[in-house]
């Protein structure tokens, strides 16, 4: 089982999930390890479910003008299984 933990400060990878799909809004620079990485990332993982789309924008990272990147749920479900998993109700970049 997961273990949740609260924070107050930020994560080295942030996923929304909006609408049925996660965003990558922070941690760009981890995207090969969270793609195709096999083992555990060495750090917690923040996953949060948003009610709007300008949740994720306001807290996506904005790298070069680009969109965040969605990943499939697969991935997300790897993430949470193989690292510490954060909750926040407050975060905000």
């Amino acid at each position: 089982m997961t273990e949740i933990i609260e924070i107050n400060s930020a994560p080295e990878i942030y996923v929304m999930e909006y609408d049925g799909n996660y965003y990558l809004v922070r941690g760009a620079q981890y995207l090969d390890d969270i793609l195709f990485g096999k083992e555990p990332l060495g750090f917690p993982v923040l996953i949060k479910s948003v009610k709007t789309w300008e949740e994720v924008l306001n807290n996506w990272e904005n790298t070069g003008g680009s969109m965040p990147w969605i990943l499939n749920p697969g991935i997300v479900e790897r993430m949470e299984r193989d690292n510490r998993k954060l909750a926040s109700d407050n975060f905000n970049a």
